[in-house]
């Protein structure tokens, strides 16, 4: 199966032409879907974008964490949330002939798989459709100077608060070269409502359409499409 994020940037560019103390220092380890490890929030269930194994009612599957063993098969595992942060391995086990045919593209391989799970002890949601720039952004005009301000609500388990110093903002789009720095990067933020302000810098070009990636230190990505086509 595709991956929903690679078909939605290939849409979007063909219709253009895009602890201890009780705190945490957010900044580490790398999302790699290829090497089978997933890295997510707690709270969160695991998706078939998450996942990308194919048709996931192909296979059984065991989710192990310390002395904890859940079993079931097929998109059951999509109704279960990991609700406490660590580390779980996920043994997926195919359940169909090895031989079996398909009408259509068969597009993955049935074959055992082992996924280690890192989910981590905070979660953020984006409240894009709250979020203001300080101005527009115009067609070829330096946008150093304008600010993005995007309301956050984040959870935190067993911790005080958490630093997000590592958050990066960078755009997508035909030839924009937009980036996006956090202002206040000594701040500690609680649970609860928040904002996080960038200063922005860099262009875009007319008559394009651009979206803003946030990435957190493990490469977890929130999406954020500008809704006006970029204009003199």
């Amino acid at each position: 199966m595709f991956c929903k994020r690679f078909l939605i940037i290939t849409l979007f560019i063909f219709s253009l032409t895009l602890a201890n103390s009780k705190s945490l220092d957010v900044n580490s380890n790398d999302f790699s879907a290829e090497n089978d490890t997933i890295i997510m929030f707690f709270g969160e269930n695991l998706t078939p974008e998450k996942l990308s194994v194919g048709n996931i009612n192909d296979f059984s599957w065991t989710l192990t964490t310390n002395n904890t063993v859940l079993t079931g098969s097929g998109d059951e595992l999509y109704n279960t949330p990991l609700q406490t942060p660590g580390f779980y391995t996920l043994d997926l086990k195919p359940t169909i002939n090895q031989d079996h045919s398909h009408n259509d593209e068969c597009n993955h391989t049935l074959t055992p798989r082992k996924i280690e799970i890192n989910t981590l002890p905070y979660k953020i949601d984006f409240q894009f459709s709250k979020s203001k720039f300080s101005k527009p952004i115009k067609a070829d005009v330096e946008t150093e100077g304008t600010t993005f301000n995007i309301p956050i609500s984040i959870s935190l388990y067993e911790l005080n608060s958490i630093n997000l110093d590592r958050i990066k903002l960078v755009s997508s789009g035909v030839n924009t070269t937009i980036i996006g720095e956090l202002i206040d990067l000594e701040k500690n933020y609680t649970s609860g409502k928040n904002n996080l302000t960038f200063n922005l810098k860099g262009k875009a070009t007319a008559d394009t359409y651009i979206m803003f990636d946030v990435y957190n230190a493990e490469k977890l990505i929130s999406t954020y499409y500008y809704p006006n086509k970029i204009t003199n």
